[in-house]
């Protein structure tokens, strides 16, 4: 039977082949990818029980019996998908086997329906630690020697049993072991270039907003949508960038911006339907751009509206390319990223400036809403450990919950001492993650936990000194102090960054607003003090009187 192993293998190469084409359509990775839901691993199963079809037609015939790999679509299908898959693929492959009839009909039918259930069975209880090609050569072998005894078992006469088990264990064994692996290799491998994109998105993604985030707080300008545009350029592929309000072009940079110019009415049809709608879109050819100038480079575009909090519209963003069906749907989804956070960015903007009421209740508002420049530091710290360290970052979104909890859900004005000390260590341990051995910091306190503070006092300053002082090629340092002496807390933060001129020294949001609040809550009472020298470091100096205690025990 060396030719039948030879036929087989031939066969499955053909399978394999076919598969790795099928890997590379969107729509086959958007079903195989680690199904979270069951309508999805009914897909995976169902896709599996066709391979199994494939298998068992593409088998050799031998004496009522059929040599195959039909097991290598219910086996792969199962692992992906758990339990559902693995019942609706056998349940598949193995009636398509019975229907055929002939000696092994009803074994091989006992036989490819239990690979399914074991195989689910092992996928639900150890996940994707056996998602591997050393695994599925030992665990495919074993199963097919079970499936064989069943044909052992069940065949009559017993002569013809063991001739055929014996004509075709080694056939069944090595084609489907071989055809399994193949399968998973070539799945893991497209797994992860999908899982490099999605990681090298975000990185660019939250890179863009790293830089940019004091942009966008000043407003959408003709001035700041310039440079956000350009930003936005230099950290991707795409061939212009263009920024919009209700009904003027902002910012154009790239291709066609010798038309497509800053401070003119918009004239594409596309652009206005986004705006009408307030939905993005993906173009794919030039007429659906809609732009009037007959030598338009641009293409095929994607366009995403920009939105208040109350749904209005107020611009959108453009990302073009010079070549038709050229957007991709990952390209789709990191405009909507990109929008959803410049759009966060001009609420609170918008929020800062038109709202008047007391500063500790507006504070409070926009960060039960909001919180933009923790939250995309703390995910930029984690898209950092998607591709090399999946456990820490995985761990590190458990503890962002509890941040998160705190900022959103917390609702009393006033805190311990010691629960704001540990907000701002989980935000320096994020840090610390996102910059490794570039980033050290060190708290120290001997006041004590249970004085009452306002509810997110240190953290703005904290956040300033990890985000502005940072110097390329030098490591940065961070100091947070907390000392009491006659009913005054002190708070200071110092760092040896790269400092500033204090003329030059522009006063961020997070900065003016705490110590508007600080003169709201505290007068005359309460000091804020900064001291700086360039390439030398900042030391900032919070003094507030505490008279009130809270038990922490």
């Amino acid at each position: 039977m060396h030719s039948a192993v030879f036929i087989l293998f031939e066969r499955a190469s053909v399978m394999l082949v076919a598969m790795y084409f099928a890997f590379q359509f969107q729509i086959t990775k958007r079903i195989l990818k680690r199904p979270t839901s069951l309508s999805q691993s009914l897909w995976v199963g169902i896709l599996g029980g066709v391979l199994g079809i494939l298998g068992t037609y593409l088998g050799i015939q031998y004496k009522g019996a059929i040599l195959n790999y039909r097991d290598t679509g219910v086996i792969v299908s199962a692992m992906i998908g758990g339990l559902p898959a693995g019942l609706v693929s056998a349940a598949i492959a193995a009636t398509h086997r019975l229907s055929l009839g002939g000696t092994t009909a009803f074994p091989c039918f006992l036989g490819t329906f239990t690979t399914g259930i074991v195989t689910g069975i092992l996928s639900r209880k150890y996940g994707r630690r056996i998602f591997n090609v050393p695994f599925a050569i030992g665990y495919t072998a074993v199963i097919e020697v079970i499936h064989l005894s069943f044909v052992y078992f069940i065949v009559q006469p017993y002569s013809l049993a063991v001739d055929i088990t014996k004509t075709v264990m080694f056939p069944m064994v090595f084609t489907n072991t071989f055809a399994v692996s193949m399968l998973i290799a070539i799945f893991s491998g497209t797994e992860r270039s999908f899982e490099n994109i999605t990681a090298t998105t975000t990185s660019s993604l939250f890179k863009i907003v790293e830089d940019t985030m004091d942009i966008i707080d000043q407003g959408l300008s003709m001035k700041t949508s310039k440079l956000l545009a350009k930003k936005i350029k230099e950290c991707t592929d795409f061939d212009a960038i263009s920024i919009t309000n209700k009904t003027t072009v902002l910012a154009h940079v790239g291709a066609g911006e010798d038309h497509h110019l800053p401070g003119t009415p918009i004239i594409t049809k596309a652009t206005k339907e986004t705006l009408s709608r307030g939905k993005g879109r993906m173009i794919n050819k030039k007429s659906g751009i809609g732009c009037p100038k007959n030598n338009c480079p641009l293409t095929s575009a994607v366009i995403v509206p920009l939105k208040f909090v109350d749904g209005i519209v107020f611009g959108t963003i453009k990302f073009y390319r010079t070549k038709e069906y050229a957007i991709s749907r990952t390209d789709l989804e990191f405009a909507k990223g990109l929008a959803q956070i410049v759009s966060i960015e001009a609420n609170l903007s918008r929020a800062l400036n038109d709202s008047k009421m007391v500063y500790d209740v507006k504070y409070r508002a926009l960060l039960s809403k909001f919180s933009p420049h923790f939250l995309f530091n703390a995910l930029n710290a984690i898209s950092y450990l998607i591709k090399s360290d999946r456990e820490k970052a995985r761990e590190m979104i458990l503890e962002l919950s509890d941040l998160l909890r705190y900022t959103i859900k917390e609702e009393k004005a006033m805190v311990s001492l010691k629960r704001e000390l540990e907000f701002v260590e989980h935000y320096l341990k994020f840090m610390k993650y996102r910059y490794d051995d570039e980033f050290d910091y060190e708290i120290s306190s001997d006041a004590p936990e249970n004085l009452l503070v306002p509810f997110f006092l240190f953290h703005p300053i904290v956040e300033n000194s990890v985000k502005h002082a940072k110097i390329p090629s030098k490591k940065l340092k961070v100091s947070v102090k907390c000392t009491y002496k006659s009913e005054t807390l002190t708070f200071i933060v110092k760092d040896n960054g790269k400092g500033f001129e204090v003329p030059k020294m522009r006063e961020g949001v997070g900065t003016k607003l705490l110590k508007e609040r600080l003169e709201n809550l505290y007068g005359d009472t309460a000091k804020l003090s900064v001291h700086s020298n360039l390439y030398k470091g900042t030391n900032v100096r919070i003094e507030i009187p505490v008279v009130e205690k809270v038990d922490v025990s």
